[in-house]
């Protein structure tokens, strides 16, 4: 269960055992099948991949977050190819340095982002890097959190968060 008004107030939710063990366990073994041809896979190219983004875990969050009416974007990754990426902190909305555009004046920015995780980051890093309550304005904090997740965990964040 994820709480909205602290979801926005903190700018991310975590959403600890979202997936059971044979769910995980068929995404595992989905990437590995791609990680063996050495390619990060798009969702139209796995059932087991499009099963869980769409299936009623996710949107059981979607929803509380959003509400029940909600539209899928086709802005996604996979990785399963092992690789290290570090993009630095970036906010994914249209106007990230801009205060006074169109994104800052929503209080309850309505375009999120989950992060589903199979690995478990919960003592080492690798996990998400994210600004503490962020999706509040164009600046950018000086410190971030690793956000601590185990396998089955999903983050969720509106794209203003840093």
């Amino acid at each position: 269960m994820i709480d909205r008004e602290k979801f926005y107030q903190d700018g991310y939710g975590l959403c600890p055992e979202i997936l059971n063990n044979e769910t995980i366990s068929k995404l595992h073994a989905e990437l590995q099948r791609f990680a063996r041809v050495e390619k990060n896979p798009y969702i139209y190219e796995s059932e087991v991949i499009q099963s869980v983004v769409f299936g009623p875990e996710i949107r059981r969050v979607a929803s509380q977050v959003l509400g029940d009416k909600f539209v899928y974007l086709p802005d996604y990754s996979f990785n399963a190819v092992d690789f290290w990426a570090s993009f630095g902190w970036h906010k994914d909305s249209v106007d990230r340095y801009d205060s006074a555009g169109a994104d800052w004046n929503e209080k309850c920015f309505p375009i999120i982002r989950f992060g589903i995780y199979l690995g478990d980051y919960s003592f080492k890093t690798g996990s998400l890097g994210l600004q503490r309550a962020s999706n509040k304005g164009p600046l950018y904090a000086n410190s971030g959190i690793n956000v601590k997740t185990k396998p089955g965990d999903v983050v969720v964040w509106p794209l203003t968060t840093t």
